[in-house]
């Protein structure tokens, strides 16, 4: 994995030193944040299902995953079972994992997921494949995890993390409860590993199916098979996303459901950062406003001043170009922190925002895209 020099990254606590630095407008200053608890949404977050999915092929080869422990075991019976597997191997449009899924359950497919659904109970079964660009650290695995909890499941009522185990094939498993709609359920969800590849397969079972639907549901992803090598040709890294809002309704983008939040706020400034599991690459946005209206020429000075006072001390500007849309950007590299970023920043009346997009030099190729998409999907009400 690459190893970054620069420190933003390790850092626990924010502080910007450069205020008072400036002029009077300025002088009351962002002092020390301190780190609060990311804002939930109101409402259960939806993974989108991308309309123009290729379609769904029968098995013409079994998938394996290469490191299982044991054979594949008999099928449970229907009663055993609380419902019976279909005899016929589904297989991904992208050959990336097939599997037998639940007999009559209906089938909805993405450009990187599956999903069936009992339309009986309302239980589930939902493949999400995702890649990552190169393989993951073991903590930087766990922050994907972390991350898909809290951006995720964690949007659910009553959400509550009731086990972590490793199973026999190295995937980690995490048992959960919550509740849609007001239905409560048990959630499974297993995380499996393998070079730049992550699957996440989640069971979902009503309350009252649970314990009946168990043995089907592990039979099931004791059996699924996986082409890593499939998935990761065919699939862009962090490609599901969600839209994150500003609470203060100042602006909206995308980011990837697998990249962490920390939001920090004080008196007069909100920032908020979203964190690739590697932490070498972050999306990050500044607001600040003490009320007083900031002129153009002072947003620029204000907005070097962040770069290498918050940043990096040796932050080079390679470019400096003004966007159709008024604000200002700034093209940079840290020589010595091996990073190179983009910042835009604006002023709205007494208001003073910047978006920084920045990553690891060595992984530009990997998290430019996912850049792109940021900026692309940025909105302003």
């Amino acid at each position: 994995m690459p190893v970054s020099p620069y420190h933003r990254s390790m850092r626990t606590g924010l502080a910007f030193p450069l205020v008072g630095l400036m002029i009077a407008s300025l002088a009351c200053g962002l002092g020390s944040i301190s780190p609060t608890a990311t804002a939930q949404p109101t409402e259960p977050l939806v993974r989108p299902t991308q309309a123009e999915a290729p379609t769904a092929t029968q098995a013409t080869r079994p998938l394996v995953k290469p490191t299982a422990a044991s054979a594949p075991q008999e099928q449970p019976t229907e009663g055993e079972a609380g419902f019976a597997l279909s005899p016929d191997a589904y297989v991904h449009a992208t050959e990336s994992f097939g599997l037998n899924p639940p007999l009559g359950w209906t089938l909805e497919e993405g450009t990187a997921s599956a999903m069936w659904t009992d339309p009986v109970t309302g239980s589930s079964l939902k493949v999400f494949v995702n890649t990552t660009g190169y393989q993951l650290e073991p903590d930087a695995f766990d922050n994907f995890i972390t991350a898909n909890e809290e951006n995720y499941f964690g949007t659910y009522a009553n959400y509550q993390i009731l086990d972590r185990q490793i199973d026999n094939f190295g995937a980690k498993v995490v048992t959960q409860s919550l509740e849609d709609n007001g239905a409560p359920y048990q959630v499974t969800s297993i995380y499996y590993s393998e070079k730049d590849v992550i699957y996440e397969v989640d069971f979902w079972a009503t309350a009252d199916a649970g314990d009946g639907y168990a043995p089907a549901f592990n039979q099931i992803w004791q059996d699924m098979g996986v082409d890593v090598e499939k998935a990761s040709s065919s699939i862009e890294p962090y490609v599901d996303v969600y839209n994150f809002t500003d609470p203060a309704g100042l602006y909206s983008f995308d980011v990837p459901y697998l990249w962490r939040q920390e939001a920090y706020t004080e008196t007069n400034a909100v920032v908020d950062t979203f964190w690739s599991p590697d932490r070498l690459a972050y999306v990050e946005n500044i607001s600040y406003d003490d009320g007083t209206v900031i002129s153009k020429s002072l947003s620029g000075a204000f907005a070097l001043q962040l770069l290498h006072e918050f940043y990096a001390e040796d932050v080079k500007i390679t470019e400096d170009k003004v966007q159709p849309d008024g604000s200002e950007r700034l093209t940079w590299h840290s020589p010595s922190g091996g990073q190179s970023g983009l910042s835009f920043f604006e002023t709205r009346g007494t208001t003073f925002l910047m978006l920084t997009l920045s990553s690891d030099d060595s992984l530009s190729s990997i998290y430019t895209p996912i850049f792109n998409n940021v900026l692309d999907s940025y909105e302003v009400p």
